[in-house]
């Protein structure tokens, strides 16, 4: 039953990640990271306010960028405080420099995050110009263990002036033969879709849809074996209705499945690692005079984790989450290099955790919410930072600080 349950929500997922996002990248984040950088469990806290101080850091307003073109020359960094010692960011580098006939060079950089750790990659490759409408490529994800590397081979298709998509293969850990500490009895490949389509004057959207298919490892010292597979899917879509009104739905999830086996059947390391979660926001966007940009929207956040250990059911993992919040900001000029973009995020939280292993049960139950006012100092009409401090409305607290940066060329 729970196998054919879990089927099924792959498969609602995958058709949902379909649908097309913002947040689409060279880099696949779904890729599994390798024993050293990648658990079975998440090996970072997501406490009851971890997702409202994300968004508030990492859901940048819509007038940042006319279009949701992924593919440009970018640098991207956005993020701040989520606790005391811990911060969450999302920082992506996109360059691209012409080499001639038809030849260019790429580095790609991408520090985020799944349900699962915390990570940071780099991307170098190339990619040749078929025609006006087309091009292959070939990416490196390089390491100093030759058998962690990962090699991508793709094409870009469709390319026009209102749109572009990207497809990759990726053969992860492709040289693992070379190792004497695991082997894979199926070998780990990962797809990526990502691209955009669309007028930004009428209806556009982009899209990332990254899957880790299936494999199985098996250490060789040990006989231990572990399989996984990931899907991580996000969407944006804007539909401009009238001259200075936009709607804004920005959809997002992602499903994990993890086994872990020890050679004995008995031991306590085995497990069964599930992870979940999907989000779906809208939005509303005014245009003013006098470069003003007011928006109202609304979100909802479902998460759950199950690690279950059937040798050691005192040490299950048990995380459930369901937030609703609204949204509402604002730009306001004060001049042509300064501006403030205030905004109040909040709505009703339930979370709660079990964790046998720890022994770190929490919960919360309620309201949570933030006020921020950050200052935004414009160096050009495409670079920019935003400097920002929060106020907790539920606790009445320094809501913590964070940055954005924004350069596009």
């Amino acid at each position: 039953m729970r196998r054919g349950l879990r089927s099924a929500c792959w498969l609602a997922a995958a058709t949902l990640a379909l649908s097309p996002s913002a947040a689409a990248q060279f880099l696949n984040r779904a890729l599994w990271l390798g024993d050293d950088l990648e658990g079975v469990r998440r090996d970072y806290p997501q406490g009851a306010d971890y997702f409202i101080d994300r968004a508030s850091y990492v859901d940048v307003p819509p007038w940042w960028y006319a279009t949701l073109d992924p593919f440009t020359n970018r640098l991207s960094v956005a993020g701040g405080s989520v606790s005391t010692d811990r911060l969450t960011i999302e920082a992506v580098g996109n360059f691209a420099l012409d080499m001639g006939r038809g030849a260019s060079a790429r580095l790609s950089y991408l520090q985020s995050e799944n349900q699962t750790t915390q990570f940071e990659r780099v991307g170098v490759g190339m990619d040749w110009r078929l025609s006006p409408a087309s091009a292959l490529f070939f990416q490196l994800e390089g390491t100093p263990e030759k058998d962690r590397a990962d090699l991508s081979l793709g094409a870009e298709l469709f390319r026009n002036p209102h749109g572009a998509q990207r497809v990759a293969l990726t053969l992860v850990d492709f040289s693992w033969r070379k190792s004497d500490e695991f082997e894979y009895s199926t070998a780990p490949l990962g797809l990526l879709f990502s691209g955009f389509q669309g007028d930004p004057q009428r209806l556009q959207f982009a899209y990332e849809l990254g899957a880790q298919l299936p494999f199985e490892e098996r250490q060789i010292a040990s006989g231990d074996r572990f399989r996984m597979q990931r899907l991580i899917g996000e969407l944006e879509a804007r539909w401009r209705f009238a001259p200075s009104e936009r709607l804004v739905l920005a959809l997002g999830g992602e499903l994990t499945d993890k086994q872990q086996r020890p050679t004995d059947p008995l031991a306590s390391g085995r497990e069964d690692y599930d992870d979940q979660l999907g989000r779906l926001r809208a939005e509303w966007w005014h245009s003013a005079d006098a470069g003003r940009e007011f928006s109202l929207g609304a979100s909802w956040l479902h998460a759950s984790t199950d690690g279950l250990r059937p040798n050691a059911p005192a040490e299950d993992l048990i995380v459930r989450r369901d937030e609703l919040l609204l949204l509402a900001r604002a730009r306001l000029p004060l001049s042509e290099s300064w501006q403030v973009e205030p905004y109040v995020i909040g709505g009703h939280v339930d979370y709660e955790q079990r964790d046998g292993s720890t022994g770190q049960d929490s919960e919360s139950h309620g309201f949570q919410g933030k006020l921020g006012l950050p200052i935004l100092i414009r160096f050009s009409e495409h670079a920019w930072l935003r400097i920002d401090a929060s106020l907790e409305l539920d606790q009445f607290a320094f809501g913590g600080g964070g940055v954005q940066l924004s350069a596009s060329f």
